[in-house]
């Protein structure tokens, strides 16, 4: 059931804090697609008012501001070495909406030419992305 990311935000913590019971206080990369980017935003806040920030956060598509037919995002400030990756022909979150959430927090946003919002035949520039950002 959809709970306009609040329900999702309390799962995806269950499911670190078992990892944590388990693994212990290790390392901790939060990745997330559209919805997924926006809830993954919501966790890293919490992890870092918690004292264990997210080491690494990569968001694609991410959901941000009015989405026609779906709702309003209001999506949480990012540290500034997230990396953002977002489609120019995203035909379900455009563009500007992710430049007006990133503009503020001057946090670059990867566009991919002729991406849609899927990145139908394109998911290997993600990989190709974040493998050159993560070699560093």
């Amino acid at each position: 059931m959809h709970d306009e990311g609040r329900g999702e935000t309390d799962d995806l913590l269950a499911v670190l804090e078992d990892a944590k019971c388990r693994c212990g206080n290790i390392p901790v990369a939060l990745a997330g697609f559209s919805f997924g980017a926006y809830c993954q935003t919501r966790v890293a806040k919490r992890l870092a008012e918690a004292g264990h920030p997210a080491q690494r956060l990569v968001l694609v598509g991410t959901a941000a501001g009015f989405v026609e037919g779906t709702r309003q995002y209001d999506t949480e400030a990012v540290p500034h070495d997230t990396i953002v990756i977002h489609g120019s022909k995203d035909e379900t979150v455009p563009l500007d909406n992710v430049f007006d959430w990133a503009l503020p927090l001057d946090l670059p946003v990867v566009v991919v030419p002729g991406a849609d919002h899927f990145f139908h035949r394109r998911l290997h520039v993600i990989r190709d992305i974040i493998t050159r950002a993560w070699r560093h």
